[in-house]
């Protein structure tokens, strides 16, 4: 073998040897990518649990509806200081909306325009509605005020059924929080749990 062709075989291999080294570099970035996505599921997925053990805790005691719905408001209120926190409970006869007292709201407030059709249509869904929905389901709302709100419910689950739902309602220049949203999603099983014992409490009194 000549020299000319030692040094062609040495290009070829040093490009060789480039292309693998380049190669390798993304695969590492892949995995590397790979290790930050599955830390941050996994970071958000505490965050999740964290929320609804301190949740649950904060229940323990509780024997009013009232009072639940105030440590939702004091939780939800934290991350995002304007979001209003309402709960709206099926009734088979019409709906139930906590605070019970409307003084303790606005007049006019988006929330007291559910009444049981709305409420029925909602849970029946059982799944989180936006504006846009509740709109489609008949929530009496006005153009005018619809577009200066955000609306967003959350089902209570019973069984495989919806007892009713957490109306979350802000004004629509309000940056929503998506992770708070997915956290009192996944904390609705023990939030229902939590209501369904105070109710029992109330109607026993």
């Amino acid at each position: 073998m000549n020299q000319e062709n030692r040094n062609q075989r040495l290009r070829l291999m040093v490009k060789q040897l480039n292309k693998d080294r380049k190669k390798q570099a993304r695969q590492i970035d892949l995995l590397c990518h790979d290790l930050i996505d599955a830390q941050r599921v996994f970071v958000r997925r505490l965050e999740t649990i964290g929320f609804a053990a301190n949740l649950y805790k904060s229940f323990l005691g509780v024997q009013d509806t009232e009072q639940i719905l105030q440590i939702l408001i004091n939780e939800v209120q934290s991350y995002m200081p304007s979001m209003d926190v309402n709960l709206v409970l099926r009734q088979s006869h019409g709906c139930k909306i906590y605070p019970l007292e409307t003084t303790t709201r606005d007049e006019g407030h988006p929330v007291d325009a559910f009444d049981g059709a709305v409420v029925e249509a909602v849970c029946r869904a059982n799944k989180p509605c936006h504006l846009e929905d509740l709109l489609g389901m008949g929530l009496p709302l006005s153009p005018q005020k619809a577009s200066r709100t955000q609306m967003t419910t959350l089902p209570l689950p019973q069984g495989g059924r919806c007892m009713g739902f957490i109306v979350l309602t802000s004004p629509a220049n309000i940056q929503v929080h998506a992770h708070m949203m997915e956290q009192i999603t996944l904390a609705g099983s023990g939030i229902s749990q939590a209501v369904l014992a105070t109710e029992k409490v109330s109607q026993s009194a």
